[in-house]
């Protein structure tokens, strides 16, 4: 199996912009021939990716890992001990802690 190289950022904003340019002519043709714009892109082979990113809901639990990190400066970052010692200490908490978190969102 061989391995596939990295596209460079300049690649990807490239890319990127001929794909909106893509996107922004089926439109305007779809819009003069009175097309479906996935008739167009079907008959062309012009397939256009569409990004979509998901929202995260977020949590109490997330707050208190802001708090937690905050608190203990030492840790850098989230590996399985910091990981670990953050589940321990909301496991700890009470319920009453966990709502007053739930509630600043």
């Amino acid at each position: 199996m061989t391995k596939r190289k990295r596209i460079s950022v300049e690649k990807q904003c490239q890319l990127r912009e001929l794909a909106a340019k893509r996107q922004a002519e089926n439109q305007q043709i779809a819009h003069e021939l009175k097309i479906p714009i996935k008739e167009i892109e079907y008959c062309l082979d012009r397939a256009v990716v569409e990004i979509k990113k998901k929202k995260r809901r977020h949590s109490g639990f997330d707050l208190f890992k802001i708090d937690w990190f905050k608190k203990n400066q030492g840790y850098k970052a989230i590996d399985k001990h910091t990981s670990s010692l953050i589940s321990y200490e909301w496991n700890a908490i009470s319920l009453a802690e966990k709502n007053e978190y739930a509630v600043k969102l």
